[in-house]
């Protein structure tokens, strides 16, 4: 469901991508909220709320992975879309296994990544 009230939630430890991700959301118009960590997004975010999750792997404290696993528990229906520098066939497997959308390596093309996270919204 892709109401207006529908957030990106961007989570990655790198400020740069954080701020290159909300230019590029805001940009064709779709809400998105940024956070430094795995445990910023839990503390702050309502997990029933509709929204898809952009997920960085690394992370210093709880990792994407981690995360992943933690909003399974929490039965968040949030699709999930992996953005990693450093993961490899393993991480991604076991991303897909825990039931992610996608697994993109950084960097990832604007288009391909804003098609992706449409996808994603539509799933929901």
């Amino acid at each position: 469901m892709t109401g207006n009230n529908a957030a990106v939630h961007v989570i990655d430890d790198d400020l740069a991508i954080r701020d290159a991700m909300q230019t590029l959301f805001r940009s064709v118009c779709m809400l998105c909220h940024c956070h430094a960590s795995a445990e910023s997004f839990l503390d702050t975010t309502d997990l029933q709320q509709p929204g898809c999750i952009l997920l960085d792997l690394c992370m210093p404290g709880m990792n994407g992975l981690e995360l992943q696993t933690e909003l399974c528990k929490r039965n968040c229906r949030m699709p999930v879309i992996f953005l990693s520098g450093n993961g490899g066939v393993n991480e991604a497997f076991d991303a897909m296994q825990n039931g992610a959308t996608d697994f993109l390596s950084k960097p990832v093309d604007d288009e391909v990544l804003i098609s992706k996270v449409r996808a994603a919204l539509k799933m929901e």
